[in-house]
């Protein structure tokens, strides 16, 4: 049976969601990191939920970003993580769909494969379960569209580009 937490989530992933605003890359606390932050709206009404693109575009080894779905503004509960270097390692058991061991290339962390780990009043802690994502999945563009249906968010606003290094303070 699920937890109140779960079930909310549950609530949440199943509504479709709209963007709030004009999101823009802007810089971040985190050195080399610029942010994408959109609020979302369920029904015309801002839920708990936040779209977040983090991107590295000084990094010199790959091109290097995250996508996320935040709840209350502290929790991931989906992430995706794509670089080169990108690295996870699932610990048995582990749910259905996810490989046991080390995955290393782009990966994401879902909703549904980490789901059981929330507690009665808050999402997990840490995402400790992931999936490789799919190869063709390179670009913020690609990546995002395909978070974007996952996550039911509609795609009714351009996808940002992956930004350049000289958008860093």
């Amino acid at each position: 049976m699920a937890n109140p937490i779960q079930t909310e989530i549950d609530g949440l992933l199943s509504a479709q969601k709209r963007i709030v605003g004009n999101p823009a890359w802007t810089p971040s606390a985190r050195d080399g990191q610029l942010r994408w932050f959109a609020p979302l709206a369920i029904e015309g009404q801002i839920c708990p939920l936040s779209l977040l693109i983090d991107a590295y575009p000084a990094w010199v080894h790959s091109r290097r970003f995250n996508v996320l779905l935040t709840y209350e503004g502290k929790y991931n509960i989906w992430r995706v993580e794509v670089h080169k270097h990108a690295s996870h390692v699932n610990k048995p058991p582990v749910p259905s769909g996810c490989v046991v061991g080390l995955i290393t290339g782009p990966h994401h962390h879902s909703w549904w494969d980490n789901r059981h780990l929330a507690t009665q009043s808050r999402p997990p802690e840490a995402l400790e379960y992931a999936q490789i994502l799919a190869s063709n999945m390179q670009t913020v563009e690609n990546v995002l569209r395909w978070f974007c249906n996952e996550v039911g968010i509609e795609v009714d606003f351009d996808p940002p580009a992956f930004p350049n290094s000289n958008m860093l303070v």
